[in-house]
């Protein structure tokens, strides 16, 4: 919350009324007093991706989205768009990885896939100003802002060594069975 809170402050343009609160306290409290752990359910199922999207396909008619997150606008935006030229973070990397280790593509066909565009340029352009618009920045902002140097949450205010200090506390009481 230390982080958000500090970038709404800096950065933000409009006074957020309500914002849900998870900060480094309710986590402390969660874990430690309500005894909550976390469990990573599809970690322990065996999930095939093109099964699933078949069986909704035959069940119930939906079709699976072009890109991965692009039910969202913004979500697909971000990830095929702001990411890879901003950061030089490629979603599609990790996802590919995975799919390697677990048999479904082979290295060969994911340097391939990486090798072409995330994203169709036309509709990038129309995804771009729709954003501008519901962030309330003109395309130059945008551009601008695009332009500047990367900067990580290491740059502003945050709580990552108590967030370390509650993790390895936790682990310790709790180690993995």
């Amino acid at each position: 919350m230390r982080l958000y809170n500090h970038i709404v402050k800096k950065y933000g343009k409009i006074k957020r009324k309500k914002t849900p609160k998870f900060g480094i306290w309710e986590e402390f409290y969660y874990k430690f007093f309500k005894g909550i752990r976390m469990s990573y359910v599809l970690n322990y199922v065996n999930y095939d991706k093109s099964s699933a999207q078949q069986e909704l396909i035959n069940k119930y008619g939906i079709h699976p989205f072009d890109r991965k997150h692009s039910e969202s606008i913004y979500t697909s935006f971000f990830q095929v768009y702001v990411m890879p030229v901003k950061y030089g973070f490629d979603y599609r990397r990790a996802t590919y990885a995975s799919q390697i280790c677990s048999g479904k593509l082979t290295r060969e066909e994911a340097i391939l896939l990486l090798s072409q565009p995330s994203y169709d340029s036309s509709s990038m352009e129309e995804d771009k100003a729709y954003i501008c618009k519901k962030l309330g920045l003109h395309l130059s902002e945008f551009d601008s802002l695009m332009n500047a140097s990367p900067l990580t949450y290491r740059d502003f205010p945050n709580s990552e060594k108590w967030i370390e200090f509650v993790h390895s506390v936790y682990k310790k009481l709790y180690p993995k069975k």
